[in-house]
């Protein structure tokens, strides 16, 4: 086990282009793998042993564990990745879809089941914290994710007509680029760029220096939930807002027309309003759109 275990790391360090966070959550995920695998009779030292079997084994154990088939799909991403790296060499015993491994499709939230949350001013007035008071704001103006919005190195990530973000800040590790499109986004970016400052410089991000980014996000958690704000739900406000800005029209979510309504020129345009706002989301598929927008 140890064996697995050093070579899991060892592998994982090797991965530079991925951010500190997400190195750690897979080495830890891809361990648990192995131990799993040694729990069912397996007993491999290390990933090159892996074979079909194994990965057919893992998949049966957590169908019955009822593990919900997005967590099932994430674990299989991550065995992905992992037979795909030079030093184990095995991507071929892993099919490149999920239905020949008997992985149920993602089921996305239907047209009725509205999750769009707005923040208010008053929601705003109840955070006392000025650093979080600002993140809040770059979710709203931005679509961010929460972990997006604290880790933001405000000055770095402007860049006059758009806000770049690093990989290290961004789930997965892939980085992107958001346009500044409105005098609001402006006011948010330049409020964060001024309290990142006074924090830790110009190189600094939202996070007080005696605070862990673990310890932050808790105090995030605490004081969005006892002013009754809903994070993920403003990325959800966000893309709504986004899909209206850029077609005219309110998405399905939001009472507007589903696809099979729309006539096939604003079918056009809903295609690539769709595949811009999965883009500023940082999703690479434009399907995932519809958790936000409905279909």
């Amino acid at each position: 086990m140890k064996d697995w275990d050093f070579a899991i790391k060892n592998i994982v360090k090797d991965d530079l282009r991925s951010s500190f966070a997400t190195r750690a959550n897979r080495a830890q995920m891809l361990s648990q793998f192995g131990q799993q695998l040694r729990e069912l009779g397996y007993k491999l030292n290390h990933p090159r042993g892996l074979k079909q079997k194994h990965i057919l084994a893992l998949i049966e154990q957590w169908k019955k564990e009822e593990k919900p088939a997005a967590t099932i799909k994430n674990r299989i991403s991550n065995l992905r990745w992992l037979v795909s790296q030079k030093t184990v060499n095995r991507e071929k015993i892993i099919p490149p879809k999920n239905a020949e491994l008997g992985i149920e499709n993602r089921v996305y939230l239907k047209n009725d089941e509205q999750k769009a949350f707005q923040i208010l001013p008053g929601h705003l007035e109840a955070i006392k914290d000025e650093a979080l008071k600002a993140s809040l704001l770059l979710q709203k103006e931005f679509g961010l994710r929460r972990e997006e919005a604290l880790k933001i190195r405000p000055w770095s990530a402007d860049k006059g007509e758009h806000l770049h973000l690093q990989a290290s800040w961004c789930k997965g590790g892939r980085e992107r680029n958001i346009p500044i499109r409105t005098a609001a986004q402006r006011q948010a970016l330049d409020m964060a760029k001024k309290i990142a400052e006074s924090i830790g410089g110009r190189h600094g991000s939202l996070i007080p220096k005696e605070l862990s980014y673990k310890e932050h996000m808790k105090h995030y958690e605490k004081q969005t939930l006892a002013a009754g704000i809903h994070g993920h739900g403003i990325r959800h406000q966000y893309a709504q807002q986004r899909y209206k800005e850029l077609t005219e029209l309110d998405c399905p979510k939001a009472g507007g027309l589903t696809w099979k309504e729309l006539t096939t020129e604003q079918q056009k345009i809903v295609r690539v309003a769709r595949l811009a706002i999965a883009s500023e989301l940082g999703h690479g598929r434009e399907i995932i759109a519809n958790n936000y927008l409905g279909k």
